[in-house]
């Protein structure tokens, strides 16, 4: 093959791309833009302002590893003194690894140059842009060819210098967990490495959602507000589902009830003990379909055979939480 322009399947995943590939956050973030969009007075700058000091620290960021790099804040949407009252409400100290920019950030191009200037950008992994509301590149942010070339053209610029790039934006108005809620046309999105939607109930909710929507892959991380009210953190409360599958709390109350807390039974048995609405035959694909939540009441099952039978030993083992408190 003569064209180097042809990679073969197996050469592309042999081919190293350096930094370009590298984790910013853990499974989520790498060089590229990414859009960080809610309604307004939010927490946006709050998000963007912790993320900036866990990964100047190499600190975890919403229970994700960070890769340790310099940050560049370019803000066009706080005065000095906001930003500083911010950072002094968020409890962060002194900082050299980060840098802040209310100078040169009204335009990517400005963006670029100041960038351009440092004399030790190799040493940088992460700018944040707050706000492209403010930037000169989008009087309309509605005019789909001329976005998606001005944002794909700045994404080339950071994949080839390594760089994670945190944009902020707005979202329409309404409630909406897709990308569609952004403001603006397809264009910004559809441009992007990925983009990050904040989800709350309303400004006065203190828990919430962060939607992650890149290019191959999708998460959702829980979040919360800190005892103060101030920092978004990471919500480690168990979200217990609030309905349970009729069928599976069938099982669940029959062996309760049970006094050996076991069954041990062919699935036909099993579905008229149990007065369950099934196939029998179908028995043990729904028990796995529904595993997690026999689990987490403390339920487990397995395939056996006795006297020569197909059976399906159903466990409930309640002594499993004094031993996990213990």
């Amino acid at each position: 093959m003569q064209n180097n322009n042809f990679y073969s399947q197996s050469d592309l995943l042999k081919k190293d791309f350096g930094n370009a590939q590298t984790e910013i956050l853990e499974g989520l973030f790498r060089p590229g833009i990414y859009f960080l969009a809610g309604t307004s007075k939010i927490g946006k700058s709050l998000i963007t302002t912790s993320l900036a000091n866990s990964v100047s620290l190499g600190k975890p960021f919403l229970g994700k590893k960070t890769v340790q790099g310099m940050v560049v804040y370019f803000d066009n949407d706080n005065y000095a003194f906001e930003s500083k009252e911010r950072i002094i409400a968020q409890k962060f100290g002194n900082n050299d690894n980060i840098l802040y920019n209310f100078q040169d950030s009204t335009s990517l191009e400005d963006i670029k140059d100041a960038l351009l200037d440092l004399d030790n950008l190799d040493e940088f992994n992460l700018v944040i842009i707050d706000c492209l509301a403010n930037l000169d590149e989008f009087p309309d942010t509605d005019a789909f060819t001329e976005n998606y070339a001005t944002i794909k053209e700045f994404r080339d610029f950071l994949v080839k210098h390594g760089l994670c790039c945190i944009l902020v934006h707005h979202t329409k108005k309404g409630k909406s967990h897709t990308q569609d809620s952004v403001l603006g046309s397809k264009s910004l999105t559809s441009a992007s490495t990925g983009t990050v939607l904040i989800e709350t109930e309303n400004e006065f909710s203190t828990r919430g959602k962060l939607r992650f929507i890149l290019r191959s892959r999708k998460e959702i991380i829980n979040i919360m507000k800190d005892d103060e009210g101030i920092n978004w953190i990471l919500d480690e409360l168990e979200e217990a589902e609030e309905s349970i599958d009729h069928n599976i709390l069938l099982v669940i109350t029959g062996l309760v009830k049970e006094e050996t807390h076991k069954m041990v039974a062919t699935c036909q048995e099993l579905t008229t003990i149990l007065n369950l609405d099934l196939n029998p035959k179908g028995l043990y694909r729904y028990l796995t379909k529904h595993k997690k939540t026999l689990n987490d009441n403390h339920v487990t099952f397995e395939k056996d055979r006795l006297n020569g039978d197909r059976v399906i030993r159903l466990i409930y083992s309640p002594e499993d939480d004094s031993k996990s408190q213990s």
